[in-house]
């Protein structure tokens, strides 16, 4: 019998939402939603994407809080916002009351001064800055803390580590004519690229990732803030309208395994598929499966798994995690390939729970691998970040791999229907970082699998939704992003895309078995995402808007 699901549900909404508070100071506006200040606007176009409070644990994940005491008030000055935060979840107790306000004269300034109300360890307490993702090699004026004024610009290809520190003011024209200056407050602030990972912005920040962290809070610890965005008339000599991006509707090549095909498409299988499996996986027309050889656990499953792609005549992406006997498990991976050689497309090679595999040990896995014809791939089962950071010499890559997610920093849909943009960003760097080389994203999921800054231990209660699942994965609003993601990466040249896992939480379809926590499905269920895969499997191609600037 089938679970009755609220549209809500279907639609991926998991609650009810909160409208938008408007705001306008003069000719800028903005929007306070549940804390947050986003959306400042002049003349029809958003010229900062938000100003929000950020407190961050030992493991960089975000603490939340809930509003109360929210009063506005409006008058032909200006306007007062102003409410009250509170954050009790697990460990943590911090107060802080918040305000907002502004004029005529077109500032909106935010400040908040907080309180612990325990001790605590945290990697980050205050505001943070999204700057769009189109200021991409604009211009822009840093103000330091000594008074001298650096000018540079906004990276074009993504930055693997902070293009600016120590900012206390920082301005740039996303209009014509017009500055948008943003002055910080109350602590030190410096800018990464946060397209790294594949938000649309760059974030300014408080707190140099410099100073050691987690920082101890003790019981009493205050802190206090304020952030002003303005708007400033440039001199008529720089009123030089940036060409914009122009829209044009493009025919984009999709994976459907022909030949000609652009972008081949897999996804991740972890269990042997039963009938009914089998018969929505051919659907598919994929290009090739993933499968994930671990040697911390046994490997005897894979032969039965090469032998059903076998007879479903899908190649297999093996993603191998070797461990510190890696030398070891070589001999055994060796045994694996020659045995099913003829069946796998590629290997990517990782070494468990690490960010990225030593050269020296890639080396020799791939000079022991050369006389089967497999092509070898690595780079990292994280983040595009760690390829930014830390590149392996691509004269030992036939292919490089990152996977991505569109949960890091935000989790609201518009935050992650706008990760497409950054996803381009991705794609495209990754090509200039590594040229030549076909570029895998693999795999794709719609919540971090795993997290490769974690600094302490993470313990799940039992019953509770595990941290990699969102219960939008069964919505249509994943089946929406999934299209999306497909279109930007497909446009921005990768070779080929490894989408969620094939059955599961985290997957296309629900499992036989339903999972002992609470999700938003039945037995067996097919998600709309499957769906949106389905109807790309018909298609050689698509039209779909992309933007040349």
């Amino acid at each position: 019998m089938h679970k009755e699901l609220s549209d809500r549900e279907w639609l991926g909404i998991p609650r009810e939402e909160e409208k938008p508070v408007e705001l306008r100071s003069g000719p800028l506006s903005a929007q306070f939603l549940n804390g947050r200040l986003i959306n400042f606007t002049y003349a029809g176009e958003v010229v900062l994407l938000e100003v929000y409070f950020a407190l961050r644990d030992r493991n960089w994940n975000t603490i939340p809080y809930v509003i109360s005491d929210q009063k506005i008030e409006e008058g032909e000055k200006g306007f007062i916002l102003s409410f009250h935060a509170k954050h009790t979840q697990s460990e943590f107790l911090y107060d802080w009351d918040g305000r907002v306000y502004g004029d005529a004269s077109g500032s909106i300034i935010y400040e908040f001064s907080g309180k612990a109300g325990c001790d605590f360890l945290s990697n980050r307490i205050g505001f943070c800055i999204l700057h769009p993702s189109e200021c991409a090699g604009r211009p822009c004026e840093i103000l330091h803390s000594d008074g001298s004024v650096e000018k540079g610009s906004f990276p074009e290809f993504i930055s693997p580590h902070q293009p600016f520190f120590d900012i206390c003011e920082i301005r740039y024209e996303k209009v014509a004519g017009v500055s948008v200056i943003t002055t910080m407050d109350g602590d030190v602030f410096e800018m990464e690229d946060q397209r790294n990972w594949t938000d649309a912005s760059y974030k300014t920040y408080c707190t140099p990732l410099a100073l050691p962290f987690p920082v101890e809070t003790k019981t009493g610890d205050t802190v206090r803030q304020s952030v002003r965005v303005s708007l400033e008339r440039t001199p008529s000599e720089r009123e030089k309208a940036r060409p914009e991006a122009e829209s044009a509707e493009e025919m984009i090549n999709l994976a459907d395994g022909r030949e000609g095909s652009k972008l081949r498409l897999g996804t991740v299988i972890r269990r042997i598929p039963d009938e009914g499996q089998k018969r929505l996986l051919r659907a598919l027309e994929l290009s090739h499966v993933r499968c994930e050889l671990r040697f911390e656990q046994n490997i005897s499953w894979f032969d039965e798994m090469a032998a059903c792609m076998q007879d479903l005549q899908i190649p297999i992406r093996l993603a191998v995690f070797f461990t510190r006997d890696w030398e070891r498990e070589l001999d055994d991976l060796c045994k694996v390939a020659e045995k099913w050689g003829e069946q796998i497309l590629d290997m990517l090679i990782f070494m468990d729970r690490q960010k990225v595999v030593s050269a020296v040990i890639l080396e020799t896995i791939r000079r022991r691998l050369q006389g089967y014809g497999i092509p070898v791939g690595s780079g990292t089962d994280a983040f595009f970040t760690q390829n930014n950071r830390e590149p392996l010499p691509k004269e030992l890559l036939d292919l490089v791999v990152y996977s991505n997610n569109p949960q890091v920093h935000a989790f609201d849909n518009e935050s992650i229907m706008l990760t497409t943009k950054g996803q381009m960003a991705n794609v495209r760097s990754c090509i200039e970082l590594f040229q030549g080389r076909r570029i895998a994203v693999s795999p794709i999921s719609l919540k971090m699998r795993w997290n490769p800054d974690l600094t302490g231990e993470e313990v799940i209660p039992p019953h509770t939704m595990p941290p990699n699942v969102d219960p939008r994965q069964m919505s249509l609003f994943a089946a929406s992003w999934t299209i999306r993601s497909i279109a930007a990466i497909c446009e921005a040249g990768a070779d080929s895309a490894d989408y969620f896992e094939f059955s599961g939480s985290a997957g296309l379809m629900q499992e036989k078995e339903e999972p002992d926590y609470d999700f938003p499905s039945w037995q067996g269920m097919v998600y709309p995402v499957y769906y949106s895969l389905l109807s790309l499997a018909k298609m050689h191609c698509m039209k779909v808007k992309v933007w040349s600037g």
